[in-house]
């Protein structure tokens, strides 16, 4: 049975994607519905990511479908990783739905975005 607004489909799941070519750089990117199950699923990739970080750490979310408070928290706790080890940690090009949760819990100044 489908219900309206529900939003397991499969090209919605969440991916993570991170490379490590360039040392000072890792770049990580994430996708799809970043809700309590798509969190789940990518969470320990993505702190594994940035456990790896040796310079900065980008973050491009262009291709987030939804977040909730389950995204938002996985984003600030890389946050809080980067910043404990002095890593740059920057979202590139945030995708609608993630701009606008920044805004509205009014946490946009705290988490660097960079539109390229």
């Amino acid at each position: 049975m489908h219900f309206p607004g529900h939003r397991s489909e499969p090209d919605r799941d969440a991916h993570v994607s991170v490379d490590l070519s360039d040392p000072s750089l890792v770049s990580i990117r994430i996708a799809g519905d970043l809700d309590h199950a798509g969190t789940r699923s990518i969470e320990h990739r993505f702190q594994q990511a940035i456990a790896q970080a040796r310079g900065a750490v980008h973050v491009a979310s262009d291709q987030v479908t939804f977040v909730d408070s389950a995204g938002l928290r996985m984003l600030l706790q890389g946050q809080m990783m980067a910043a404990d080890r002095s890593l740059e940690y920057r979202l590139v090009n945030p995708a609608p739905p993630l701009t606008r949760l920044l805004q509205i819990s009014g946490l946009d100044d705290l988490l660097e975005s960079a539109i390229e």
